[in-house]
């Protein structure tokens, strides 16, 4: 498998919003792989805060903004999460397809943290993928699992689950060695 999908959850949409959540998830033909999760905490945290933002979460259900509360062993720093996640995809191998819901968002945000940490881009920007595309054309919707709506990880197995849809809608099997 060398496609991951990526999502974020954040406290702005701008290319420097601050990250609260890195979710990540390996997949391709065969279904989901690996998983990668940690919430971030706010300490040096780094980035932009959108009050607008700040009150759609505080408008969402208490299973989303559960990111909030998160204490667990998945949380760190910003530029620790940064790290693991690295090393993450680091195992993963070379020329991975790097996945976000669509092209102006997961993608530049997180790339631009890693920049703000000091961290190389872990992918070439041949590698990027956007979603958003890919389920217009095959005519596919992410279907989310009630209750698991805005948490990173969740929103990336769902996305990687539509994107394997969207694919084998648009064509047969061997695609997978030209689109993914």
């Amino acid at each position: 498998m060398r496609d991951i999908m990526i999502d974020l959850e954040t406290l702005s949409t701008r290319p420097d919003a601050m990250i609260v959540a890195i979710g990540a998830v390996q997949f391709g033909p065969e279904g989901l792989g690996d998983l990668f999760y940690c919430a971030v905490t706010p300490d040096g945290a780094l980035g932009h805060i959108d009050p607008k933002t700040v009150a759609w979460w505080m408008g969402q259900g208490d299973e989303a903004r559960s990111v909030f509360r998160d204490d667990g062993p998945n949380r760190e720093p910003l530029a620790v999460a940064l790290r693991d996640f690295r090393a993450w995809l680091d195992r993963k191998g070379k020329d991975l397809r790097i996945w976000g819901h669509g092209s102006s968002f997961d993608l530049p945000i997180i790339e631009s943290a890693f920049r703000a940490c000091g961290h190389p881009i872990p992918w070439s920007h041949r590698a990027i993928r956007d979603t958003r595309t890919l389920y217009e054309l095959a005519g596919v919707k992410v279907e989310m699992p009630e209750g698991e709506k805005h948490h990173a990880l969740s929103d990336a197995k769902a996305q990687a689950l539509a994107v394997i849809r969207g694919v084998r809608a648009l064509a047969a099997d061997h695609i997978w060695s030209r689109c993914l």
